[in-house]
């Protein structure tokens, strides 16, 4: 109802005051402004929302707060977010009012200086002061030697990744920086609703007229002490007995209260597991606009950038792999080696499935297949290394290693099973198909079909193979020359020693899964359309590709037709 009326506002404003509307001044209900986007009210011109800051900081808070409660995160780090709310939102105030007062700047300049100023609000807050600047920090200015007296807790928090969580909040924000800008809200709109509703019995009653709210505040307390019906109160005051319905009423229901008290029971709310798909966080609104999605994309590819020694320490610190809660949270934001096969060899076929299995996969670990190689891969390792002690003549040592990530192309991430050596990696692969067959019995029942039989009865490796290419991109991307693959049941294992193919790795994989990441999975990532309940975007490209596939499927099915058509005549 709101969203109908709003949006007949706007197509007869012309007809009506013969004024256009260029801006909605909203909170987080999308269904209004979805609604005037789809009733185009002006054709040329397109409405635009600014969202109301009061809102904006408000959410912000009220995500910040949540985050205090997640168990996930250590307590001493949560109770100093805790006591530093309010010094965030500060952090956003002040950077808008500071970007706001400079008058010799353009409105863009602003936007992209209070970008900058927002994502920085955190660094600032705990303590990392290396990128601050002079108006909002004391720290700036000071001198080298000078002690600083705040700790530095960001990069205990990056280790937890409470701090991912931050930004991943102060990226609303930074999404909105035009709105905070303008630095405006609807208080207006909301004031007069409150009014309008309380005046003609909409969503309040009214208690203000004539002394009303004060006398019954008064009655109230009166009734409460006294444990008197109010009856009995205005016979006392008026020396008048009030009406016989009324006090069979009261009489009524006093009588009936001492009954009702012990057999009530107090049902609370539960809350609604289903998404508002027109309201809050996760409602379908708008893509974001061309410069602030440019803007969103560079900063997510700075901040996976790493110098040599933050890649060494995130592998060192991550060698845990599924149990560490970072090697969780860095790979997610990356591509990684177990899904560059899926990637590569696509097809044209939407992202979307693939894009929502990688970004927003359920949880594997109760799958039997994958429960059975993680009970089975030290086992599976251990074994490899006796036979490659047997066979070496000495003792060999299989490492346990973290996160790789790759040193050009930093969204690209790997993690082998163990290091061997200074050139080698090892990966383990434990088909729960044929947990109790031999190699040679699951390659025959195409079980295992990383391997196949040549016509002289030899094994080849199937270089169009899932693990073929995950095994490419982890020695391309840990820098070694050699993998130690091992495929193992519960009766049998096969060792096969692959090289890298730098050949292979530039002509199938690298343009493929650079295109992919960045035109599939950064839109996601840093606007997702999931969460608000919109299918996920397909590159223009692959769209028009699809398109043409089907025309000359279209084209070749009627040519047929015609053929058949034409063959039947002739035999008429």
């Amino acid at each position: 109802m709101e969203a109908l009326a709003i949006t007949e506002g706007f197509k007869s404003s012309m007809e009506m005051y013969g004024i256009i509307y260029s801006q909605l001044i909203a909170d987080g209900d999308s269904s209004t402004y979805k609604s005037i986007l789809d009733a185009n009210p002006y054709h040329s011109l397109i409405v635009e929302k600014i969202e109301c800051t009061n809102h904006l900081l408000r959410n912000y808070c009220t995500k910040l707060d949540e985050l205090t409660k997640d168990t996930r995160h250590p307590l001493h780090l949560r109770k100093v977010l805790s006591q530093s709310i309010l010094r965030l939102r500060r952090s956003v105030t002040g950077a808008v009012k500071h970007n706001n007062s400079k008058k010799e700047k353009t409105f863009d300049e602003k936007i992209t200086d209070l970008k900058i100023d927002l994502l920085n609000g955190p660094n600032h807050v705990f303590g990392n002061h290396s990128t601050c600047k002079p108006y909002y920090c004391k720290h700036v200015n000071r001198d080298t030697n000078c002690e600083i007296v705040d700790k530095n807790l960001v990069p205990e928090m990056k280790t937890c990744t409470l701090y991912n969580a931050i930004t991943k909040l102060v990226s609303r924000l930074v999404n909105n920086s035009k709105s905070l800008i303008y630095s405006v809200n609807s208080n207006i709109a909301e004031v007069f609703n409150s009014i309008v509703a309380k005046f003609v019995g909409g969503k309040r009653i009214n208690y203000s007229s004539r002394q009303s709210y004060s006398a019954r505040c008064a009655t109230s307390v009166v009734a409460f002490n006294t444990k008197q019906p109010i009856t009995y109160l205005y016979e006392k005051v008026i020396h008048k007995k009030p009406n016989t319905l009324i006090r069979r009423l009261e009489f009524k229901r006093k009588k009936m209260r001492p009954k009702s008290k012990p057999s009530r029971k107090i049902t609370l709310q539960k809350p609604k597991n289903n998404i508002d798909k027109d309201y809050g966080y996760f409602c379908q609104k708008p893509d974001l606009n061309k410069i602030d999605f440019e803007f969103a994309k560079n900063e997510h590819l700075n901040k996976l950038k790493l110098t040599e020694v933050e890649r060494n320490d995130l592998e060192r610190r991550t060698v845990l792999q599924s149990d560490s809660m970072e090697w969780v949270q860095e790979r997610r934001q990356r591509l990684t080696a177990s899904s560059f096969g899926k990637v590569c060899k696509r097809g044209l076929v939407k992202c979307g499935p693939l894009v929502k299995n990688l970004l927003r996969g359920a949880n594997l670990e109760n799958v039997k297949s994958i429960q059975h190689g993680k009970d089975h891969e030290n086992i599976a390792l251990e074994q490899l290394t006796v036979f490659l002690s047997s066979i070496d003549g000495s003792p060999c040592n299989i490492e346990k290693c973290g996160l790789f990530v790759d040193e050009k192309i930093p969204y690209l991430g790997a993690s082998p099973d163990g290091l061997l050596g200074e050139d080698k990696i090892v990966e383990v692969k434990c088909p729960y198909s044929c947990a109790n067959m031999a190699i040679d019995d699951g390659v025959k029942k195409k079980k295992i079909n990383f391997w196949k039989r040549n016509q002289t009865g030899d094994f080849t490796i199937n270089t169009n193979h899932d693990w073929y290419y995950q095994i490419q991109g982890q020695l391309h991307i840990t820098q070694k020359n050699e993998c130690i693959f091992m495929v193992w049941t519960n009766v049998d294992m096969k060792v096969e020693k692959i090289k890298k193919d730098d050949d292979f790795w530039q002509n199938k994989m690298e343009e493929k899964l650079k295109m992919f990441y960045l035109d599939c999975m950064v839109p996601e990532i840093i606007d997702s359309r999931l969460d608000r309940k919109m299918e996920v975007r397909d590159p223009i490209y692959l769209i028009e590709a699809i398109r043409q596939r089907e025309v000359t499927r279209e084209a070749k099915k009627r040519k047929c037709e015609n053929l058949l058509e034409k063959t039947k005549k002739k035999r008429l």
